[in-house]
């Protein structure tokens, strides 16, 4: 039954075509004469060289895109409104892990809290300054003070940037040190870049490009 249905509907839909092209001739043939002549081509090329031209700047796009955010970072430096930069390595021999921070920013920087992502058990117990090892979380925290290390901003642009500042980053597992944790952690570094008003800003370190130091 549906074999003869779907039959005789695709041979209505086939004779209504027929008709339709018979009884539309005359306004196929006039539709052809009209579109092939000289002047309606030339259109035709128009409209398709102003497509083409839109097509190729939407395809230079993002390469527009990528020059214009490159010269973006390089004013943000030269002015010193560069993000500091976050290294974080190991000393295999020590089995220590590090983390270095080179401000940039004319303006001095205030790193607060690190925390440990994607890695289930392993938190960060304590961060102590390698160039004064009294200096560290928990003694600030002791103290009553905030528990941000200072690092302070390039001032003069014609000198040498401030030294790095690094640390030493103690981490525990279910209350244990962490003395060889391999090399795929990520950290989230939360920062503040001290002014009028206050940025407060973070970035993310993985150790899989890491500096080992034997």
């Amino acid at each position: 039954m549906w074999r003869v249905f779907w039959a005789a509907a695709g041979g209505a839909i086939f004779g209504g075509l027929i008709v339709l092209t018979i009884t539309s001739q005359d306004w196929l043939v006039a539709s052809i004469r009209h579109n092939a002549t000289w002047e309606t081509a030339r259109d035709w090329i128009g409209a398709l060289s102003g497509w083409a031209a839109f097509f190729a700047a939407a395809a230079s796009l993002p390469y527009l895109v990528g020059q214009w955010l490159e010269a973006k970072r390089q004013t943000a430096f030269i002015v010193g409104d560069a993000d500091p930069d976050f290294l974080v390595y190991r000393n295999r021999q020590k089995r220590e892990t590090y983390l270095t921070v080179r401000n940039w920013n004319r303006r001095r920087v205030m790193v607060g809290t690190i925390v440990i992502l994607g890695k289930a058990g392993i938190e960060i117990d304590n961060v102590v300054d390698r160039q004064n090892s009294s200096k560290s979380w928990k003694s600030m925290k002791a103290a009553d003070e905030s528990g941000e290390f200072k690092i302070d901003g390039w001032t003069d642009r014609n000198r040498e940037p401030p030294p790095d500042r690094s640390f030493i980053i103690n981490m525990v597992q279910r209350g244990e040190p962490v003395l060889d944790h391999g090399s795929k952690l990520e950290f989230k570094i939360s920062y503040r870049i001290l002014g009028q008003e206050h940025e407060r800003r973070s970035t993310r370190v993985v150790t899989s490009a890491i500096i080992e130091q034997n």
